[in-house]
């Protein structure tokens, strides 16, 4: 009874912030596109359906569902002195079932703030953080979970703050295939007394491993449905060495689009990272080619407390 109750009153919450309307914002809150997993870095940035070892469930919320008893640390070393970082716990218990818990904290760096008259009057530190609790289960070959976010941001005198949603599922058609769809609804919410553009997306993700191959292929598309950002499209392939130690190549449509220099023909939006495996740590590096003068790294730190 218990259970039936947590779970319905978890879901009449959702329910609620997704009918309210949300269309007439003005201003975008980026860092929620920004991910500091190094794996899904390395794949391209986004990825909703390599869930096998990753709990970072801020991409899909899914992900919450097969990892347990895990933590993870994040961090991503950003243009100049932006860094993002993420710390993100998954397990389940008899009552709730599948969950996860994880907090998001992105720095812009220091700044020098400066009156209209040319007077300097101290440092100004932007800074913004989500918190975010995910719910999962399964349903035949469906995984399904959402995730309750809330985020604040404070870029100088201006406080933002607001509730989203987010609503994923993996398919897998075949038991002994590995192949596996995924479809995610990212951002769908409100921002308090402010007229914020949240960037309300959709998903749609594949990844499959051909039977005799040590390839992984991975695509996700990004529908931008109330957003002055671009759609996108990433894909991924994960090189398979053995059990403890893999490779991964991505590209990133949007990054070579957006971030190219003027005159310059080179492709821009390539990643690489490596994931190494250590009975009970996982550890991934990526790197990000933004363009030819600018690039990401991001680290990722996992603890199985029961073991990978």
């Amino acid at each position: 009874k218990f259970f039936k109750l947590s779970l319905s009153k978890y879901f009449f919450v959702i329910g609620f912030i997704l009918n309210i309307n949300v269309f007439g914002q003005k201003s975008l809150i980026n860092f929620l596109e920004t991910t500091e997993n190094s794996k899904i870095g390395a794949l391209g940035g986004n990825n909703i359906t390599s869930q096998k070892r990753n709990n970072y469930f801020l991409s899909n919320p899914a992900f919450s569902y097969q990892n347990k008893k895990i933590i993870s640390i994040n961090y991503l070393n950003y243009i100049s002195d932006i860094n993002s970082s993420s710390i993100l716990f998954t397990d389940s218990s008899s009552s709730f079932g599948n969950y996860g818990v994880g907090v998001k904290y992105f720095s812009h760096g220091k700044f020098k703030y400066y009156d209209q008259s040319g007077i300097y009057n101290g440092d100004f530190y932007p800074r913004e953080i989500l918190l975010s609790l995910s719910k999962s289960f399964r349903i035949n070959k469906f995984i399904i979970g959402s995730n309750i976010n809330y985020f604040y941001s404070k870029l100088f005198e201006e406080k933002i703050s607001g509730i989203l949603v987010d609503i994923g599922s993996i398919f897998t058609p075949f038991e002994y295939k590995e192949i596996s769809f995924g479809l995610v609804i990212k951002n769908f919410g409100l921002s308090f007394f402010n007229d914020e553009m949240i960037p309300f997306n959709i998903n749609i993700g594949n990844t499959f491993k051909p039977k005799y191959m040590p390839l992984k292929f991975s695509f996700t598309y990004r529908y931008y449905v109330k957003s002055i950002e671009n759609n996108n499209i990433t894909v991924g392939v994960e090189g398979i060495f053995s059990k403890f130690l893999s490779i991964q190549f991505g590209y990133n449509h949007l990054l070579n689009n957006n971030m190219k220099l003027p005159n310059s023909t080179k492709i821009n939006g390539i990643s690489y990272g490596i994931e190494l495996l250590l009975s009970r740590f996982m550890i991934n590096y990526s790197r990000v080619m933004i363009n030819s003068i600018s690039s990401t790294n991001a680290i990722s730190l996992s603890i199985n407390f029961k073991k990978f």
